[in-house]
């Protein structure tokens, strides 16, 4: 996969829920849930194992300055130096 999807992933799999109590969801959809084997809580194994096999996958990765705003502020401050 290619970084950026796995950092979606990442936001993603952060953005879930802490247990089946942070919800609101009624017994027939956690039931739903568990049965069709989606990750839905962190505090489920599938979601330990999938988190710490996305950060692994990423620590192999090469990590790039982001662009916009703050290569514009670095190329800027380069300018000031010379």
């Amino acid at each position: 996969m290619p970084t950026r999807a796995l950092l979606k992933r990442l936001e993603d799999l952060r953005g879930l829920h802490e247990t089946c109590g942070d919800t609101d969801w009624d017994e027939e959809e956690h039931d739903a849930v568990k049965a069709s084997g989606l990750i839905a809580y962190k505090d489920t194994e599938i979601w330990k194992q999938a988190y710490g096999e996305l950060k692994t996958e990423l620590q192999t990765r090469e990590h790039v300055d982001r662009g916009g705003r703050q290569a514009r502020r670095r190329a800027q401050q380069e300018k000031q130096r010379r």
